[in-house]
């Protein structure tokens, strides 16, 4: 195994009402007591995961490239990485968000941030996963959950750009800007037509709210068929 020369960690700080970043002192703790020499990357706005696991992947040392959020923050990262220049960068990741689906999905046993590095640190070869990829003309984005169009897909879209989202999540009240916005598009969201082709099979709905395309079992933090 190559040595690693640090740990480059991208770190949503907001992510699971103060989570994440419990779990990074965690760790930055552990990379401290071994001499381990780690960066510290913090996203700060909408798409700041996806810039720098770019930036990093780009550079293609023999760093090892962990992050420390929830799914979103994981979900930016894979788009770096995938986007860079060497799309086959792996990835670490430290769960500290609140819904933790892709956890659920690999089946994780341990959420333990120490234990979860020094597992990062020995792997000799990463664990390789489905990545699903959405395309339309203007439209190119990969995903490692789930994928949607409508109904939910409002909903994180207006949580995202709430200016309320950050001082609910430094209440630890994170949840409630989803419910906040979730009553929103209760209200705006009209329904869409849809045609569905798969493997020779053709459907048509004239009134669609919602589309969905999963990697796993786990949608929203709850369990989907």
């Amino acid at each position: 195994m190559e040595k690693t020369e640090r740990i480059e960690i991208i770190l949503n700080h907001h992510a699971g009402n103060g989570r994440a970043q419990k779990a990074c002192n965690k760790v930055t703790d552990f990379l401290r007591q071994q001499n381990i020499p780690y960066e510290v990357h913090l996203t700060k706005c909408d798409g700041d995961g996806q810039r720098i696991a770019k930036q990093l992947a780009d550079l293609h040392q023999n760093d090892k490239i962990v992050v420390i959020g929830g799914d979103g923050t994981l979900n930016q990262a894979v788009n770096g990485v995938k986007t860079s220049n060497y799309p086959d960068t792996a990835l670490g990741y430290i769960p500290g968000g609140s819904g933790n689906d892709f956890c659920r999905g690999i089946k994780l046993k341990t959420k333990d941030p120490v234990i979860l590095m020094q597992a990062i640190l020995s792997l000799k070869n990463p664990r390789m996963i489905d990545v699903g990829k959405a395309t339309s003309k203007n439209f190119s984005h990969y995903f490692i959950n789930n994928i949607g169009i409508g109904f939910d897909a409002s909903t994180v879209y207006y949580t995202n750009h709430s200016e309320r989202k950050e001082f609910l999540n430094s209440l630890g009240l994170g949840t409630l800007s989803y419910f906040t916005n979730l009553l929103k598009v209760l209200k705006r969201q009209q329904a869409f037509g849809l045609d569905v082709n798969y493997q020779q099979h053709q459907k048509h709905f004239d009134s669609a709210y919602v589309v969905v395309a999963t990697n796993h079992p786990y949608f929203g933090g709850w369990f989907c068929h």
